[in-house]
């Protein structure tokens, strides 16, 4: 089918052409590129230095608290030694302090022993003096009571002993040759005054 009248001229292809970038867009592409490139490495290497210098820092802190808790873990612990070497210490002074005056107080009631046994043994002689004194003032009493009776006694008791005469003399009856009676007379000088002549009368 065909519109119009006369012929048209055929239509073309319509033409196209590419336009890349300049030799200089490419070159500002590339510089930029270079220095985005530069500024990236250089960001990485401060953040590289930066998270370096933090790791060397915390490992310095971390030296340093190591070395902290070392030197306050060896002061404690020789702390702690001297502690407990002054507690045993202390222990082992009350240990013998008390076996001190344990040995005093034994000390002290084996005295106290000693002196009660004494006391006693004095309390129980001094009984027995007491006694045995009564006793012999009792005996020296009856004594004297009998002493004195006996004295007494023999204020009128008459004693009377035999003994063998001495230069003895016989006497022979007299025969009466018838006068008158008259009482004997013996002269004194008719015995021996000798001990034994005669009866011996005490009183």
């Amino acid at each position: 089918m065909c519109f119009g009248g006369g012929s048209a001229p055929a239509p073309r292809a319509p033409e196209i052409r590419y336009v890349g970038p300049s030799e200089d867009d490419i070159n500002r592409n590339r510089d930029q590129l270079n220095m985005f490139q530069q500024q990236i490495e250089e960001q990485n290497r401060m953040f590289q230095q930066q998270l370096q210098d933090q790791i060397n820092r915390a490992n310095d802190q971390y030296a340093q608290l190591e070395r902290t808790y070392t030197d306050e873990l060896r002061n404690l612990e020789q702390r702690s030694n001297r502690d407990i070497n002054n507690a045993r210490n202390n222990a082992n002074n009350a240990v013998n302090n008390a076996n001190r005056a344990n040995r005093a107080a034994n000390a002290d009631v084996a005295a106290a022993n000693a002196a009660s046994n004494q006391a006693a043994a004095a309390q129980v002689a001094a009984q027995q003096a007491a006694r045995e004194a009564e006793r012999k003032a009792k005996a020296d009493q009856a004594a004297a009571a009998a002493q004195g009776a006996y004295e007494q006694a023999g204020a009128y008791q008459i004693q009377v002993s035999e003994s063998e005469p001495v230069n003895a003399q016989e006497t022979k009856a007299i025969t009466d040759k018838k006068k008158d009676k008259t009482s004997l007379k013996i002269g004194q000088g008719a015995l021996a005054a000798s001990a034994g002549t005669g009866l011996n009368i005490g009183i």
